[in-house]
């Protein structure tokens, strides 16, 4: 109910298109609830798995010890660092007066590890996802 609340607001601010998601939301790292932002690439994605990360349990290869998985982990994550970036930008208005409201913008960047390309390497060292 409460959820149908907030969407009858969010289409009234025009917020809200009837997708689950809002792209524009999603580009600025804005979620309102876990999976608002379902496309991987967007702030918004990243900002939802940062506060709910998927727990993934690795099975090591025979003989291998607790170093050796840091190790291969550490060397995959490095492997697997991507960088994101975007930016927003509101031009200044002119008003018949004479008067100019200025503009606004914003911007992000940020390092994050491409979870899928991190698991084909550590696959490639022999792990099996549990």
């Amino acid at each position: 109910m409460r959820t149908l609340i907030i969407l009858g607001l969010l289409a009234l601010a025009g917020c809200y298109d009837g997708k689950p998601s809002h792209p524009l939301d999603c580009a600025m790292g804005l979620t309102l609830w876990p999976g608002y932002c379902p496309q991987p690439g967007t702030a918004g994605y990243e900002r939802e798995q940062a506060m709910m990360p998927h727990s993934v349990m690795w099975n090591a290869p025979a003989g291998h010890t607790a170093a050796d998985f840091a190790k291969d982990k550490y060397a995959c994550m490095q492997e697997a660092r991507s960088n994101i970036s975007g930016g927003s930008v509101n031009g200044g208005v002119r008003l018949s007066t004479g008067l100019v409201i200025p503009g606004n913008g914003s911007s992000f960047s940020r390092e994050v590890v491409n979870q899928p390309l991190f698991a084909a390497c550590m696959e490639a060292r022999g792990y099996q996802q549990q």
